[in-house]
């Protein structure tokens, strides 16, 4: 049987985290200054620089925003995973062999232990 991770947010959650990402333009380190705790459950906290929050803290360069994390490219891409993606998720989903889990990341990185289960418990591993 094949395993497929179906990770997911909400669009809000979604356009404030990639509005938020930053990256050097030196070694393409990423971080994210969102700070997301909603009374339903998400808390992702920033991922942050740990000396001074505008610099790498590998390279000590200014970070910057992409420019393709801007809200209207994003909610772009938001339609085009709807028309082309989903179809294909959707797919999957109908097959008989193919185990989809969906998967609500309310935590981000700190998701990493349960998804970790998911797929131990899933693949029986």
């Amino acid at each position: 049987m094949d395993l497929l991770l179906n990770f997911f947010n909400r669009e809000e959650i979604l356009i404030k985290k990639l509005t938020s990402r930053r990256v050097c333009p030196s070694c393409d380190k990423n971080y994210n200054l969102a700070d997301i705790n909603t009374d339903d459950g998400y808390k992702m906290k920033p991922l942050l620089p740990k000396k001074d929050t505008s610099k790498c803290d590998k390279c000590g360069v200014e970070l910057v925003k992409r420019e393709d994390d801007k809200e209207s490219v994003i909610i772009d891409r938001m339609e085009l995973y709807q028309r082309e993606t989903k179809p294909i998720l959707d797919f999957y989903k109908a097959k008989t062999n193919t185990k989809v889990v969906d998967y609500e990341a309310k935590k981000g990185v700190d998701e990493f232990p349960n998804v970790r289960d998911i797929i131990r418990r899933e693949l029986k591993i």
